[in-house]
């Protein structure tokens, strides 16, 4: 491999002397990689400037629950560590998803580059940049992904509460429909007159309906909290539900 004709295919390179691209390649080292392997992980101490030849390698964040991919480096791209970078330690992980050849340059070489050349050093300062500008504008879109996570899961809890309040009234409206007044007339007429249960029974609805006070939604909402604070100090089971149908 002529490595540095394969430097100067690398589009940010294609202006570069080709003494200053020789003395690069003379100090670095190529590194072949097959699909599947790990090329870095999230942590590895980052020690090496890395220009992919060939292949592409696909960035990956981890998550709780699995990884989340960021992207990819394809033929031509620059990554790893770059002169006048602080950066340490890996933030993600990457993976070969096609065969690749990476030309990698350690670090020690730096100071010496920096001093050798000045347009290889130009455009990886240029590179540093756009890689900073980058990571900022890809920070923002996944927190953004996360706070709309967080607001579409929240939507869901306040959608799903009066939907299951809705059902459980239902539920319970089907129960006390058994208890009309015609059925409580036929039971307690054991013992009393007709006119007797019909007062009874206007009494009954009287005090229900006086009962029934057009509150706010914050004093409905008070009310249910110092109901479920009662239950859950009397050791009532499922008190949340319970406290909102009452």
């Amino acid at each position: 491999m002529d490595l540095v004709k394969e430097l100067q295919k690398v589009p940010a390179f294609s202006e570069i002397p080709t003494e200053d691209l020789a003395w690069m390649a003379e100090r670095g080292e190529v590194h072949s990689f097959e699909e599947g392997e790990v090329f870095f992980s999230r942590g590895d101490v980052v020690e090496h400037l890395n220009i992919l030849l060939e292949g592409e390698i696909e960035i990956r964040l981890p998550q709780k629950d699995g990884v989340m991919p960021l992207g990819s480096l394809k033929k031509g791209s620059i990554t790893g560590k770059l002169p006048f970078s602080r950066m340490q330690s890996a933030t993600a992980g990457g993976v070969i998803i096609k065969s690749a050849s990476v030309f990698s340059l350690h670090e020690s070489y730096f100071s010496e580059l920096i001093k050798t050349s000045e347009p290889i050093t130009r455009v990886l300062v240029w590179e540093m940049t756009d890689r900073a500008r980058d990571f900022t504008i890809r920070q923002r879109q996944h927190e953004k992904l996360l706070a709309l996570g967080k607001l579409s899961a929240g939507l869901s809890h306040e959608l799903n509460n009066p939907a299951s309040a809705v059902l459980r009234s239902a539920e319970t409206l089907k129960k006390h429909l058994g208890q009309t007044p015609e059925r409580f007339k036929r039971v307690t007429g054991i013992r009393l007159t007709e006119e007797q249960i019909d007062a009874v029974n206007q009494a009954i609805f009287s005090c229900a309906a006086e009962g029934v006070k057009h509150l706010s939604l914050m004093e409905r909402t008070q009310l249910e909290d110092d109901l479920l604070d009662w239950l859950e100090d009397h050791g009532v089971e499922e008190p949340d539900e319970i406290a909102e149908n009452l």
